[in-house]
């Protein structure tokens, strides 16, 4: 993410770090295996050389409100409250079937970009894009407070349990002492093992002799979510006639870290 922001606007960097509220920068990542042994890798070799960090961790709300708020009119018309009902092909482009503040409205376009993420309409109909247990993760995520034991440099954990394999438990700095905390395990391991994800994740937080004493005075803030991410552990098509595919609704999630952000950031630039 970081990178791109580079390439289009250094200044859009600038405006992220100077935002400790909202976002809380990075520098590494821990990967932990399931005998506990683990190791640091940090995302620079030499931070000296830095002007920010490589990294920063915020809140899906927020960053997303930030892209949507950086929406230059003079290029692009944004509709909210608008929800993509069908797609239809047509001489020259296509059809979208659109409903906007509860009124069902068309409109006609010589090329769409589905960026609707997992559930994507635009990827289901005109790219054939489906949903593979083998290349699908299930995952849940919660914002905890009061999580301890953080890595100083706000690396972000991976924590490979057996009980998740091949899949994992997460913890990511947040700002004002927060904490993403999720799970996500291959759906099609998932049934096999017939594992409920949300008890999973909630005993780990209770029970795993290295995780639980980090959340002897932790919090739940709010819900826990869940929701599914598409793998780009298979070659699928991303363009066709008419049409792009770009994050999510392109499966363009990393099948071993289970991040899309960066891959979707690459692939809107």
């Amino acid at each position: 993410m970081v990178e791109v922001f580079k390439k289009l606007d250094p200044a859009l960097v600038d405006e992220i770090a100077a935002n400790p509220n909202e976002y809380t920068p990075s520098w590494g990542v821990k990967f932990i295996a399931p005998n506990y042994k683990y190791i640091d890798i940090p995302f620079k070799s030499d931070i000296s050389k830095e002007k920010h960090a490589p990294g920063f961790i915020a809140k899906r709300l927020d960053f997303d409100n930030f892209l949507v708020s950086k929406l230059n009119p003079k290029y692009a018309t944004f509709w909210q409250n608008t929800e993509l009902k069908e797609v239809l092909p047509v001489d020259g482009g296509h059809v979208l079937h659109l409903k906007k503040d509860g009124k069902e409205i068309t409109v006609f376009a010589k090329l769409v970009i589905g960026a609707e993420g997992d559930r994507s309409i635009i990827g289901k109909k005109l790219g054939g894009i489906k949903m593979e247990p083998e290349h699908y993760c299930a995952g849940i995520r919660a914002y905890y407070t009061g999580v301890e034991g953080m890595h100083p440099q706000n690396y972000i954990e991976l924590h490979f349990l057996d009980e998740l394999l091949p899949g994992y438990f997460w913890i990511f700095p947040m700002p004002n002492g927060g904490a993403n905390i999720g799970a996500g395990i291959l759906s099609k391991s998932a049934s096999k093992k017939k594992v409920n994800l949300r008890e999973g994740m909630l005993k780990i937080i209770a029970e795993n002799p290295q995780i639980a004493p980090r959340f002897a005075n932790a919090k739940l803030e709010g819900k826990i979510q869940g929701w599914g991410l598409p793998l780009g552990s298979k070659k699928r098509p991303l363009s066709g006639n008419g049409f792009l595919l770009t994050g999510d609704a392109g499966s363009l999630i990393d099948p071993f870290t289970g991040e899309g952000i960066g891959n979707a950031m690459i692939c809107g630039r």
